[in-house]
């Protein structure tokens, strides 16, 4: 199995993945509380996660020990692959301009553009989200391409069983 937590409007299209989202919407298979229903998974069960522009909407004291019940519930060789906003670009983007139109677009995207009842709680650059993916004893962490240089993605695995 494998989970797109947060599939929300742009769920991932490959068929061999199950959407979760805190909403309804008519794409998704699992409803609620992304925490909550993964809890329904036996550990070792989940081939792979995709969260897309989701960890940004968690409280900062509840990132830790999102990415350790991921990193659980994941089987031995499976992969995590997250996207935030990137921090860095954003924030450079917004300093670097005197331009107002553009830092707006900036602070929107910083302050949730995508969503209208779930703002953005918490920001990351690429050496805090990898840190806490180590943490969490993710291996080969590391950044991929978004597309989007205002998005950061990056893919981790969890090691394979020895």
């Amino acid at each position: 199995m494998m989970i797109d937590i947060g599939a929300g409007t742009r769920p991932r299209k490959d068929d061999n993945w199950t959407h979760l989202d805190i909403k309804p919407y008519p794409h998704i298979e699992l409803v609620g509380d992304a925490g909550k229903r993964l809890e329904e998974f036996a550990n070792g069960s989940i081939a792979a996660i995709s969260a897309i522009q989701f960890l940004e909407h968690l409280p900062n004291p509840l990132v830790p020990p999102t990415l350790t019940l991921w990193f659980d519930k994941l089987e031995n060789g499976g992969w995590l692959e997250v996207e935030v906003p990137n921090m860095t670009v954003l924030m450079t983007e917004f300093l670097s301009t005197e331009n107002r139109a553009v830092k707006e677009t900036v602070l929107t995207e910083i302050y949730s553009h995508w969503t209208d009842d779930i703002p953005h709680r918490w920001g990351m650059d690429a050496a805090m989200l990898m840190a806490y993916l180590a943490e969490a004893s993710f291996i080969n962490v590391r950044i991929v391409p978004s597309g989007n240089a205002r998005s950061l993605r990056i893919r981790a695995e969890k090691a394979a069983a020895r």
